[in-house]
């Protein structure tokens, strides 16, 4: 940070803005005190360094003093010879040189371990499982938004539809046009019930989404996204899919 700090100081005592209001003096006081401050943090940082690397050598050498001096009362109290002393030396030696390089690996599994079952413990708001719900002989296709309010769960204070309604009549195509971000994608979204609506309603053949069973209301609905994810298959076999 100190030395990004510096970069901008270098940046501002060119500047001609800096320049032209005669503060190249205040700009030039900062630049030096920010290069003493990364002078001392480098003091502070190259004496934590040399302390830490001191203890680790420390350590390892002291192992090793410590092996050698058990092996030395093992061969002379127990018999042992020099050749199992050593061998069980590079055992452990290479035993711990071995999990000194998969910590960082133990780390990562952690850190993705939680994330893991963080997933697999989440309980969603929207159940695509769930057996309950009605289900229709048969189904026409007319739909209704009726003032629909909708933000997304990641950003509830950015509004994406605001008493939206739209009626869209079986039978018909209906295409919805406006720029990026304008709720095209959220109201596909919302008539697949991958969201649910924060107020108003969605009809389906003048019965509300949330009354249908979910898994049977989207067999009913195809749908092919912006950048659609394909299997290793046929075409006939990936529209099944979707189906």
């Amino acid at each position: 940070m100190a030395f990004l700090m510096d970069g901008r100081g270098i940046t501002s005592i060119i500047s001609a803005q800096v320049a032209s209001f005669t503060g190249e003096k205040d700009a030039i006081a900062k630049y030096n005190k920010s290069i003493t401050d990364a002078y001392q943090s480098g003091i502070y940082e190259g004496v934590a360094s040399g302390l830490g690397n001191g203890a680790v050598m420390l350590i390892i050498y002291g192992s090793y003093a410590l092996a050698l001096w058990c092996g030395a009362i093992l061969i002379i109290h127990r018999g042992y010879t020099g050749a199992d002393v050593v061998n069980v030396v590079l055992a452990i030696l290479t035993g711990s040189h071995s999990l000194g390089q998969a910590s960082p690996c133990f780390s990562a599994f952690a850190v993705a371990a939680f994330k893991m079952f963080q997933t697999i413990n989440r309980k969603p708001e929207i159940e695509a499982y769930d057996s309950k719900g009605r289900t229709l002989d048969d189904i026409h296709g007319d739909i209704e938004l009726r003032d629909v309010h909708f933000s997304y769960p990641a950003r509830p204070d950015e509004q994406v539809l605001s008493e939206f309604s739209l009626t869209v009549a079986s039978g018909t195509t209906t295409a919805l046009v406006g720029q990026s971000g304008s709720g095209k994608e959220a109201l596909i979204s919302l008539i697949e019930r991958f969201y649910d609506t924060y107020a108003g309603e969605i009809l389906i053949d003048g019965l509300n989404l949330r009354d249908f069973k979910l898994r049977w209301i989207r067999e009913k609905i195809g749908l092919m996204s912006p950048e659609p994810v394909l299997f290793t298959s046929s075409i006939k076999d990936n529209i099944a899919y979707g189906k």
